[in-house]
């Protein structure tokens, strides 16, 4: 019995690290061959067909799937068992390996570092890249209003600006993101002003230029180079809001404008408002309009 005893424990032994050979054996061979299909996206297709095609049309087409889905070696077991695993999940490391500094294997990668835009949503805020990047599947370039996502109720108003994309106003040419006057006067300025901003190659107009309709449908801007008011549009014009300035609008800066010289009587006792003299983007009342006025029924 006890010789039978101790070929049994020998046995068990033997069985034991057999099992144990043939478990390591069969996750190596899983987890090379999960490996295999991280660098064969066509491997990749036999269960991730649609994703396959979105990425095929993507900009990472030439990127491998496992550059980007990076799983741990245990989760890369079980992926290859059928297990489900993360996809590249709430983090920007992995886009910041080609994208914050230049990779030599993806040199053409876009870096977006000094992007004021990453800058406050990447570095300040912490947001991660597929909230505006990949929120579809494999659609790398966000959608024109996709900002709505995070903000809220912010509705565009204005005739032929409802569908335009949020950064052809809220440029990355400013410090806080909100438009500057070149970047109203694409759509309302000359075609000089148009012709620079598209050299420059912003996203705005690399991604998202307004197409020549909207273009030829906004209201034309000239506004004299002496003019006293060099300030940004969005200081009278609200499109968030209001989009055409009303006479309050003046006020909230000259409060003291309704009490001062002529004013006191144009504006109180004849019911004059602000725009009845001073012409939009001109301002400057020239003493033609002061005759035409004064002759006027």
């Amino acid at each position: 019995m006890r010789h039978l005893e101790r070929v049994s424990g020998k046995a068990m032994k033997i069985i034991a690290a057999a099992l144990v050979m043939l478990l390591a054996g069969v996750g190596y061979a899983a987890y090379k061959l999960n490996a295999c299909f991280s660098d064969r996206p066509a491997a990749c297709a036999r269960c991730h067909d649609e994703e396959k095609r979105a990425w095929s049309q993507s900009a990472h087409r030439a990127v491998p799937c496992g550059e980007c889905h990076q799983f741990s070696i245990a989760e890369r077991v079980g992926h290859s068992f059928g297990r489900k695993t993360a996809s590249v999940g709430d983090t920007w490391q992995h886009c910041a390996t080609c994208h914050w500094e230049k990779n030599g294997a993806y040199a053409a990668a876009p870096i977006v570092k000094l992007s004021g835009f990453h800058a406050k949503h990447v570095t300040a805020e912490r947001i991660a890249c597929v909230r505006c990047h990949g929120s579809v599947i494999h659609r790398f370039l966000p959608e024109e209003r996709f900002c709505t996502k995070c903000h809220e109720g912010r509705v565009v108003h204005g005739t032929g600006m409802e569908k335009l994309a949020c950064i052809n106003c809220h440029s990355d040419r400013t410090a806080h993101l909100t438009p500057d006057r070149e970047k109203c006067l694409y759509c309302h300025g000359e075609e000089s002003v148009r012709k620079k901003l598209i050299a420059e190659g912003s996203l705005d107009v690399k991604y998202f230029r307004p197409s020549p309709e909207v273009v030829r449908k906004a209201i034309k801007i000239k506004t004299a180079a002496d003019a006293p008011m060099q300030f940004p549009c969005y200081v009278c014009h609200k499109p968030h809001a209001k989009i055409r300035s009303g006479y309050g609008t003046c006020l909230s800066c000259h409060k003291d404008r309704p009490q001062a010289g002529a004013h006191a009587l144009h504006m109180t006792k004849a019911g004059m408002n602000c725009i009845t003299c001073h012409k939009p983007h001109l301002w400057k009342v020239t003493k033609a309009q002061g005759h035409g006025l004064r002759s006027a029924p």
